[in-house]
């Protein structure tokens, strides 16, 4: 089978999106499936950012008619309505991937265009229930639903001292971690207010693994532990993860978290908001806890964790991050393709 991958962006640019483009790559390659990508592999800068993505797409329509494939897979809207239009002209199958909450985000606004976007595509895969909901309600057929992977052989709990060596942090206190953009769907900047109650009721610390617009907001609560990290690559984070004790996640829209899965695979348990497919992988007392995407309700959760049986939490997460794996739902895709293939 050749297939080729049509998506707006892919690593090394950052993202959950672009991470979940590049595993599901890796595991299809692995099990001799042939991909080739159409794709950009850096953002423009921002003055040229509409022109340059205007661009892309353009020309990429008319590539999609002289690659020689057996299926487009195709990740996002944008991709989804490119693919919409050359399935006018081309009966090449296409499979449109929605792993995204800006889906979510504008169903309300777009869901005219999503319909039709959605009937012109042989399959739609998403990866959450949430998701799954909006699809189906546009469209009843070839509809499924196939959550996040995570790779469990590389996260994987291997308990270390790295971040306390690294930031000077001391052995009494209690390490949180996130791992996140900060930027304003994310919600760091609640869970670091959040943070900033709890730390003056309990020895600890909060590490926040990622940059952007929130940075400073968040550096102007002037709390010593919070320390942010910057951008990691995803390869150190397996170091990161296993010298923390906690995990938060405290985003206003979200997918099934893949940041949230390599934590729970390192056996933290979590503290998440109780959005999107968050709820399906946190469970409620047994791996973490859930909140309200606010301060309040966020610090509440950290205490709570904090005296919570740690090791049966992380246990569990583990036991869940372990049915997430992407050996097990590489089939599931392999099956969809080899089923569209077929009844063209």
């Amino acid at each position: 089978m050749k297939i080729l991958l049509f998506a707006p962006y892919y690593p090394p640019v950052i993202g959950g999106q672009e991470y979940h483009e590049r595993e599901l790559v890796k595991v299809l390659q692995k099990n001799g499936v042939d991909v080739e990508l159409l794709t950009r592999y850096k953002k423009p800068r921002p003055l040229l950012a509409r022109l340059s993505t205007f661009l892309f797409y353009f020309t990429s329509f008319f590539k999609l008619f002289f690659k020689k494939y057996d299926l487009i897979y195709g990740y996002d809207v944008h991709a989804g309505t490119v693919m919409m239009v050359f399935r006018f002209f081309s009966r090449r199958p296409t499979v449109l991937i929605i792993v995204s909450s800006v889906f979510l985000k504008n169903f309300d606004k777009n869901k005219w265009l999503y319909r039709m976007m959605l009937h012109k595509q042989d399959a739609i895969i998403n990866d959450s229930e949430e998701i799954d909901a909006k699809c189906r309600l546009l469209r009843q057929d070839k509809v499924y639903n196939i959550p996040n992977g995570v790779d469990t052989e590389r996260f994987r709990p291997e308990k270390n001292d790295f971040l306390r060596k690294q930031y000077n942090i001391a052995a009494s206190k209690k390490i949180i971690i996130t791992v996140r953009r900060l930027v304003e769907k994310n919600n760091v900047i609640e869970l670091a207010k959040a943070f900033d109650s709890v730390s003056k009721k309990i020895n600890s610390c909060l590490v926040i693994v990622g940059d952007g617009d929130q940075r400073q907001a968040i550096e102007q609560l002037g709390n010593k532990d919070i320390i942010i990290t910057g951008f990691k690559p995803n390869e150190k984070i397996p170091n990161y993860l296993n010298s923390a004790d906690f995990f938060a996640i405290p985003s206003l829209m979200e997918a099934t978290s893949i940041s949230c899965l390599e934590a729970m695979a390192c056996g933290l348990p979590i503290v998440a908001t109780r959005v999107g497919g968050l709820p399906e992988i946190v469970k409620e007392g047994e791996n973490g806890f859930l909140c309200e995407p606010n301060a309040d309700s966020i610090a509440e959760a950290i205490l709570k964790i904090f005296k919570a049986d740690a090791k049966k939490m992380g246990g569990r997460s583990r036991e869940i991050a372990e049915m997430y794996s992407w050996d097990s739902f590489v089939k599931r895709y392999i099956e969809i393709f080899n089923g569209v293939i077929k009844k063209k």
